[in-house]
């Protein structure tokens, strides 16, 4: 019989965890979607805050690129001007480092600080993530941004001497062609210098002697122009350089004015040549400096890529702000389904509540109806009960009786009065409670009921003591006599001869409590509770039903009784929660 009930909770139990499963399935479905759309909008932001990152980069080489353009002097920038401007970029805390490579991928100009690239650092073109920094290599090719190789490519870097003194391109070695001079040319060549200024450059002494001997106050023929262009074409490296000089020479007498004027247009003449970008002349090979040696210095000292190094605290803080949002949101949305769920929990409780107090209204329904029978039951069963103690009593008391049949008559009528007893205690426990309150002496009360124990506890040399100051409370004096009498029986019925029985009364101005203390046994810490349902009896003769009218009438005045261990070594039933009142009110 016992394994009925288990086997069919078991279906039960099952029944409510697939349900719960079924509850939370939904919930978890909803925040991994959660998780996985936060884990997009984090990635989708720290790739906006890398682009950023990326533009800033771009605005800083473009910014670089604009200084080359304005710094560069016909295709040349010092290193001192440009390492100067690079230092200006460096001192914000956001770049850490910049460098301008050439060709070869070699640095030309650098400041800050670069993290080791190698030996080919072109190798490493793109983006290169650090602890703290991040490296951009290859950022544009600055020999693209200036223009092609016929249009005459990227600026080329020139280093300081040991002084500091801005060395000028390579000198010219060989026979390679020298420039032509300009205005301000200087008055010297050699240790005695030119005969006159306006002739510079690699002229013997004959070929001056013989320019000079056409200087007179007769025009140029066409043989004597013809003659001073072949000696001036070492100089001259174009036809419109060549027609440029003619054209002021020719028509007129030669002198130093006219010689330096045609000089000056050859020199013009090659500079209009070059092409222009940016509104600045750019050219393809300055006349001083041979094929060989500009090629060289375009491969060594060009600046064709930038390597920018930034801080990436900004990126962090942005990645890391960002995810703690996400985890915010994560957090709420968790919070959000919890409250989701603890909501439907709870109304699927309260349905289930409802379902079980209809189930309860109709059981108790059902139970004071068999409470009505039950009674009615009692009531007519207490009448047959009532004639048969009659017929005993007057069988005991014949005297055409036997001894033994006299004896068998007095234990039917024990017998009698003891169902009938148990049949009141159960009729007081099923009937409805009414407390009727008004001031009760407790002391009185208790010495009263002492009285009508007497017989009970007197054979057994019992000391009863009532401890405590006089109190009054508000209470029912029928129903509270009724509750001292049962305490009061059980403790005599529990201690032994010798016996000791104490009521405790304790109070105040606000609060009041009634303690019944005896020597006995005690009750056992695990059945202090049980002992106070119906038919729960710790002694085999009991009923079960007396400690359960107790707590019936307890509970209706609403008080409160416990049952625990006292000094004397037995049980103490202590009921408290009563309302004390005044001397006045009570008289």
């Amino acid at each position: 019989m016992s394994g009925a009930p288990v086997e069919t909770d078991l279906p039960r139990a099952s029944g409510r965890t697939r349900r719960r499963a079924g509850a939370i399935a939904p919930l978890a479905l909803v925040f991994a979607c959660l998780v996985c759309w936060q884990t997009y909008e984090h990635a989708r932001a720290i790739n906006l805050a890398k682009d950023a990152l990326r533009n800033r980069t771009r605005d800083i080489t473009n910014s670089l690129g604009v200084i080359l353009r304005s710094q560069a002097r016909f295709g040349f920038i010092t290193q001192t001007r440009l390492e100067a401007a690079l230092d200006e970029i460096v001192t914000s805390e956001e770049v850490r480092g910049i460098a301008v490579l050439n060709q070869d991928g070699q640095p030309t100009a650098q400041a800050g600080a670069l993290p080791a690239l190698g030996s080919d650092p072109l190798a490493m073109r793109g983006e290169r993530w650090d602890a703290d920094t991040v490296t951009f290599v290859n950022l544009v090719d600055i020999g693209m941004a200036w223009g092609d190789d016929d249009q005459g490519g990227a600026p080329i870097i020139l280093p300081e001497g040991p002084r500091g003194e801005q060395r000028r391109p390579p000198p010219f070695s060989g026979d390679g062609p020298r420039p032509f001079p300009g205005p301000g040319a200087h008055r010297g060549d050699g240790p005695g210098g030119p005969p006159f200024p306006s002739m510079r450059g690699p002229f013997s002494r004959e070929e001056y002697q013989r320019v000079q001997n056409m200087m007179d106050e007769e025009p140029l023929t066409a043989a004597e122009v013809d003659e001073i262009l072949s000696i001036f074409d070492k100089v001259l490296f174009s036809d419109a350089q060549r027609d440029a000089f003619r054209e002021v020479i020719e028509g007129g007498p030669l002198d130093e004015r006219r010689l330096m004027e045609a000089g000056q247009a050859a020199f013009r003449a090659a500079r209009d040549a070059q092409p222009r970008r940016y509104g600045r002349q750019l050219f393809r090979r300055p006349p001083w400096l041979s094929h060989e040696q500009y090629e060289e210095l375009r491969r060594s000292r060009s600046a064709h890529w930038f390597v920018l190094s930034l801080s990436n605290r900004e990126f962090k803080r942005q990645a890391s702000q960002d995810l703690r949002l996400r985890l915010l949101v994560l957090v709420a949305g968790a919070c959000a389904l919890a409250a989701v769920g603890l909501a439907l929990r709870a109304d699927r409780r309260s349905t289930d509540l409802r379902l079980r107090l209809v189930r309860a209204m109709d059981l108790n329904a059902h139970l004071r109806d068999m409470n009505v029978a039950a009674a009615g039951l009692v009531h007519e069963t207490k009448n047959p009960l009532n004639v048969m103690r009659g017929i005993a009593q007057m069988i005991a008391k014949s005297a055409e009786a036997t001894e033994g049949i006299r004896s068998s008559a007095m234990r039917i009528a024990e017998e009698v009065d003891r169902v009938a007893g148990r049949l009141n205690q159960f009729i007081d426990y099923s009937r409805p409670i009414e407390v009727k309150l008004a001031p009760t002496d407790l002391r009185k009360l208790t010495q009263n009921v002492y009285r009508i124990l007497e017989s009970d506890y007197e054979g057994k040399s019992i000391s009863l003591e009532v401890l405590g100051s006089d109190l009054v409370v508000e209470a029912d004096e029928a129903l509270l006599r009724q509750v001292l009498f049962n305490l009061l029986l059980n403790a005599v019925q529990a201690v032994g001869d010798q016996g000791q029985i104490e009521v405790r009364l304790h109070g105040d101005r606000d609060a009041a409590r009634l303690e019944v203390w005896d020597s006995g046994p005690g009750v056992p810490e695990e059945q202090r509770e049980e002992i106070f349902r119906p038919y729960v009896s710790i002694r085999g003769e009991g009923s079960g039903l007396g400690l359960a009218v107790v707590r019936q009438i307890v509970l209706a005045h609403q008080w409160d009784i416990i049952c625990t261990s006292c000094a004397l070594g037995g049980a103490c039933f202590r009921i408290s929660g009563m309302k004390p009142v005044s001397a006045q009110a009570a008289s």
